[in-house]
């Protein structure tokens, strides 16, 4: 099995409709890729050597709390959702 890559990450986000807003280095060398679908924001990170994913956290802010982040910076707050996959319904 192929090492997973921060562009296989980039793409897989981008292919379930979210924009990538910053994919950075961490102070252990990790990668760390910050996406955005509507009021759900993800931050994954990735070990660059081993191609493991060690965190995929998302978080869902209301419409009226919707950050507007510095690149490379994670919005905190919101509510934490269960699975990245369940999203509310966009209209």
């Amino acid at each position: 099995m192929d090492r997973i890559t921060s562009d296989m990450v980039s793409t897989a986000l981008e292919v379930q409709g979210y924009k990538v807003e910053s994919v950075t280095r961490t102070l252990l060398g990790r990668v760390r890729i910050i996406a955005s679908l509507g009021p759900v924001w993800r931050e994954i990170v990735l070990d660059a050597s081993t191609g493991q994913i060690l965190r995929d956290y998302a978080v869902e802010f209301a419409p009226s709390d919707l950050p507007n982040p510095e690149p490379g910076d994670m919005p905190r707050g919101g509510e934490m959702l269960n699975s990245p996959n369940d999203l509310p319904l966009q209209n």
